[in-house]
């Protein structure tokens, strides 16, 4: 547990030194926001054209409309993980990262990197479909099971489905601090999504902003601490192998 609490605890030191891990979320955060309206009024007009029109025509034209702003929004998702992901590897390896250390690592290690998070999207969908008849249990199964993908393709070069399969073992061989990580992860989500109308509503200026840089700071810290948890775990595994 005490290598846990430093795993937390140097993962605040990297993101203080390293605040540029955000802005790569912002960024991703302000192309989604444009993209939701832009795809909220191409559905108003097409429902108003399916009134004008009606029939087939113009119900699969709304329906293609929100497919598509779905997908286009679940894309943007793993484009962002990836590349904070992608920063936070970096930050554990050198202490420092910039943005081109970021687009680097993310061009190397691109297709296993996108591959993975394509597939924790999908299992994440399935996890949200299971959980009205899981009393919501397979979404906290699913972070724990999984929270360790992401980092396994940048620090520890896996492809997509064998970075899966490290994920599950990892979390299993080493459940106790994989569920207190999780936890406490998860904890900070509630608590900064919480927060973030708080602040908003209490400064009258620049809600969004301030949203999105408490959101961003709380994915780019949870991305640091999964690096780091899988970076002490892989090293701890390596040595009992070779004993």
């Amino acid at each position: 547990m005490s290598e846990l609490n430093a795993t937390f605890r140097r993962s605040w030191d990297l993101l203080s030194n390293n605040v540029i891990i955000v802005v790569p979320g912002l960024i991703v955060g302000i192309l989604a926001t444009g993209l939701v309206i832009a795809f909220i009024a191409a559905f108003v007009l097409s429902i108003i054209g399916l009134k004008l029109v009606g029939g087939f025509g113009g119900a699969a034209t709304v329906a293609g409309v929100v497919v598509s702003g779905v997908i286009a929004i679940l894309l943007l998702g793993v484009l962002q993980a990836t590349f904070v992901t992608a920063m936070a590897g970096v930050a554990w390896q050198k202490g420092a990262v910039t943005l081109g250390d970021g687009w680097h690592v993310f061009v190397q290690c691109g297709g296993p990197l996108l591959g993975a998070a394509a597939l924790l999207t999908l299992i994440g969908l399935l996890a949200l479909a299971l959980a009205p008849f899981t009393f919501l249990l397979s979404l906290p199964a699913f972070a724990f099971l999984f929270v360790y993908t992401l980092p396994a393709t940048v620090l520890g070069g896996r492809h997509a489905t064998a970075a899966l399969a490290e994920s599950w073992h990892l979390a299993i061989d080493n459940a106790g601090d994989t569920a207190v990580l999780v936890l406490v992860l998860i904890v900070l989500w509630v608590a900064g999504t919480s927060l973030g109308p708080l602040l908003a509503i209490s400064t009258h200026v620049f809600a969004g902003i301030t949203i999105a840089v408490i959101h961003q700071a709380i994915l780019a810290y949870g991305s640091l601490v999964a690096c780091g948890a899988y970076q002490r775990l892989r090293e701890r595994k390596l040595v009992a192998t070779e004993q």
